[in-house]
């Protein structure tokens, strides 16, 4: 064919070994593009695991209960049973010091309703002190303290009072058993010593004053 021109048209595709060698280029290409996008791909998985840190997931915690073996014991042997002795409490006398704190202790007991007598007779049943001899015994606390606990079993009011708390009698040492019984003279007091059977050494009246002295605050009995 012609052209307008008049002249042979050029021609426009390649030859044949060209065309062959373009197409076999672009099927290479394509396989790397291809390969090289998978390994892109390939590596970006890999970082993106390495990045992560691993998750472990912890199973629940299982509770059991704990088993507490028996002690070890040799057959037929049983520990001997754990007794607590009690000491069996005895009956014993005074001292000289826990007498003395007997007798001390009484009179602070009875210091109240002693200090409300003064001023009245009353019957004065025992006045003792260490050494005293009274029918052949020599005295010491602890029979001074057997004798008061013996008028105060006999008179249950009975009161101890210490002589050198008051100006009506004789010695200021002096442990003085009395009974509450107040009178306005000391013969009514000595009337009740007489009453009462006891006799005249054991029982006669005294009053108790703070001033006075022994001979205006005592009457014997005759």
């Amino acid at each position: 064919m012609e052209d307008q021109r008049g002249q042979p048209p050029q021609w426009r595709y390649p030859p044949p070994y060209e065309a062959g060698w373009t197409a076999g280029m672009k099927s290479l290409t394509a396989v790397a593009i291809t390969l090289v996008v998978g390994l892109l791909i390939t590596l970006t998985v890999v970082l993106v695991r390495q990045g992560q840190p691993d998750v472990v997931t912890a199973e629940p915690e299982q509770r059991y209960p704990v088993y507490v073996p028996p002690a070890a014991t040799a057959p037929g042997y049983a520990p001997p049973a754990t007794t607590t002795t009690t000491p069996r409490a005895t009956a014993t006398q005074p001292t000289r010091d826990s007498a003395l704190s007997l007798l001390t202790a009484q009179v602070e007991e009875d210091r109240a309703q002693v200090s409300g007598l003064v001023g009245y007779w009353l019957p004065q049943l025992s006045s003792k002190r260490p050494g005293l001899v009274v029918r052949g015994v020599t005295q010491d606390h602890d029979s001074i303290w057997a004798d008061h606990q013996a008028n105060k079993r006999r008179y249950p009011s009975a009161l101890l009072l210490w002589s050198g708390d008051f100006d009506s009698f004789k010695y200021p040492d002096f442990w003085i058993t009395v009974v509450p019984e107040s009178f306005t003279t000391g013969v009514a007091a000595n009337e009740w010593c007489g009453a009462q059977g006891i006799g005249k050494d054991d029982c006669y009246a005294k009053r108790l004053a703070h001033s006075g002295g022994y001979e205006g605050n005592t009457l014997n009995r005759k």
